[in-house]
């Protein structure tokens, strides 16, 4: 018994140690970075009620910031700066389109085919999503009790939303994830409150595995986390689409601590053929980066396969392997 309780003491001192230590280590941030993450591009035909959607759902925060609209488009483009890190997380730039995707998106698509959202509470998010106009795409038994779902912006483009993850692994990251778990699926107690955070863009390829060598080579990045190999009914529930095979892997992206955005790289066994997106289209066109040397960028995209498309000065329009559009901005003065 003495023995017992000695050995339960060690390991509750250990953990109190680690909480101690890992405490500032679990809160995602922003970091100084040469070149750092820093937008979605979203076409949209109808600016005002798609914002409405992110700020509603998400607690977006219309920012008043250089928009990330390309050359020739209008000035009707509004910047949300998304939630997490410290007010410092990516933007969303909506950029008017002249109407809806047509066929509509689907998750399967190839390109930039979602993005992800995290959330300590599920219910609480997904009733404010269908509220603004959103839908739910997944086709579980019990969607109210899911950790994870597939749902639908008010034009149509996927949006993926769990609970926590321990990213990085440590106590507080755990229990957070604990908590979210018991409560969404046991409908115990409650989040004391709602932590939300962009978590990744989604980017379907007909090769993942290319897709991950273009941003080690451009980025100096890693792929991190364990390779998806999703199949069954679990991942044709959660997208709605049966049949459904997706493997996979994310990949870090530059400016954040451990745990921040990413950009997750997969292959469906069942991709719809979409070609790439152009600014002229309904969507998620485009991933944005802030960098000290655009030069050296775009000389790295080069060498990885991508191409330039445009540049202004300290602007820059690339496409990667694929054809899927890359903006990157020279940093301003106090930007990054």
């Amino acid at each position: 018994m003495k023995k017992t309780v000695v050995a339960l003491g060690g390991i509750s001192a250990s953990v109190a140690v680690w909480w101690g230590l890992s405490y500032s280590s679990s809160d995602h941030r922003a970091v100084p970075s040469h070149t750092v993450f820093s937008n979605v591009t979203i076409a949209t035909p109808d600016v005002r009620r798609l914002a409405d959607f992110y700020k509603t759902t998400f607690d977006a925060r219309e920012v008043d910031e250089r928009s990330w609209s390309p050359a020739g488009v209008s000035a009707s483009s509004v910047v949300l700066r998304t939630p997490g890190y410290g007010g410092r997380g990516p933007t969303l730039t909506l950029i008017p389109a002249a109407q809806l995707a047509n066929p509509p998106p689907r998750a399967s698509d190839n390109g930039y085919a979602h993005l992800c959202f995290e959330s300590d509470d599920m219910r609480a998010v997904v009733s404010r999503l269908v509220a603004a106009g959103g839908s739910l795409s997944s086709v579980f038994d019990a969607n109210d009790r899911a950790p994870v779902l597939y749902a639908k912006d008010p034009d149509g483009n996927a949006v993926e939303v769990h609970i926590p993850l321990p990213s990085p692994i440590t106590p507080r990251t755990i229990y957070r994830t604990l908590e979210a778990l018991v409560y969404t699926r046991l409908e115990w107690g409650g989040p004391a409150e709602e932590h939300l955070r962009f978590l990744h863009a989604n980017h379907n390829s007909l090769d993942w595995e290319q897709v991950v060598a273009f941003y080690r080579e451009v980025f100096g990045v890693d792929a991190i986390g364990a390779e998806r190999d999703y199949d069954g009914a679990f991942i044709a529930e959660l997208t709605g689409i049966r049949g459904v095979a997706v493997r996979g892997r994310h990949i870090e992206m530059p400016g954040y601590s451990a745990g921040g955005p990413t950009v997750e790289a997969f292959t469906y066994n069942l991709p719809s053929g979409r070609r790439a997106l152009t600014f002229s289209d309904a969507g998620v066109v485009a991933i944005g980066f802030v960098t000290d040397d655009l030069d050296a960028m775009l000389a790295r995209v080069s060498s990885a396969g991508g191409k330039l498309v445009f540049r202004d000065g300290g602007d820059a329009v690339t496409q990667d392997l694929y054809g899927n559009l890359i903006q990157f901005r020279k940093a301003a003065q106090g930007e990054r």
